[in-house]
């Protein structure tokens, strides 16, 4: 089923750029509106969505899904996307999730100049972190909380785990994501302010 507005995020040429956090906001609207359910269910995961069209791969959303891969996980390595996909569909699709994910430079200059910044920030599997770790302020049953700093010094704490962790216990990362969302609705002067959570290579991260 074409949609315009959805297909215009799409070109069949080779101009596709970078997609911002409004894109796939806006991306993910769309699927929400679109009168098809089959449209509708790609919603939850725009990136996914985004990146397995780029490809013309939409057939493997839902065996994706099936075995637990949403947005969240993304950056997917080629060790889960060897074992996911057939190897003529896991190369494409590790180039293209380049496409999806949060450019360090932006983000990095946003939290410099206390710009929003976007509220899921997923960065590539090659791509450091814009941060720099000065501390540990304290550790818990599954994560360690980090004092953190940008390139001119501005400092932020950041809660982290790794990938392994959140693999191997579902209910770690199901807990991390309920405490982010609570986050987000919280503001009063004696809580933190929740920036951003951070998804790369190696480790899931709020700050």
């Amino acid at each position: 089923m074409s949609l315009p507005a959805l297909d215009a995020y799409f070109p069949s040429d080779a101009t596709r750029q970078p997609y911002s956090s409004r894109d796939l906001a806006n991306i993910q609207q769309l699927l929400r509106n679109a009168e098809n359910d089959r449209v509708k269910r790609w919603a939850p995961n725009p990136r996914l969505y985004t990146i397995l069209r780029t490809i013309d791969e939409l057939d493997n959303y839902g065996r994706l899904t099936a075995d637990g891969i949403t947005d969240e996980w993304l950056p997917l390595t080629s060790a889960v996307l060897n074992r996911l996909l057939a190897p003529e569909q896991s190369l494409p699709f590790k180039n293209a999730q380049t496409m999806v994910m949060t450019q360090a430079s932006t983000f990095a200059h946003r939290l410099e100049s206390g710009s929003v910044v976007p509220q899921h920030a997923h960065f590539d599997t090659e791509i450091a972190l814009p941060l720099e770790d000065v501390n540990i302020l304290g550790e818990g049953g599954y994560a360690t909380v980090h004092l953190v700093k940008t390139k001119h010094a501005k400092h932020y704490a950041v809660k982290r785990f790794s990938r392994r962790q959140a693999r191997n216990g579902k209910l770690i990362l199901e807990g991390f994501l309920n405490e982010v969302q609570v986050m987000r609705r919280v503001e009063h002067h004696h809580c933190v302010k929740l920036v951003s959570d951070l998804w790369d290579r190696c480790h899931i991260s709020s700050s």
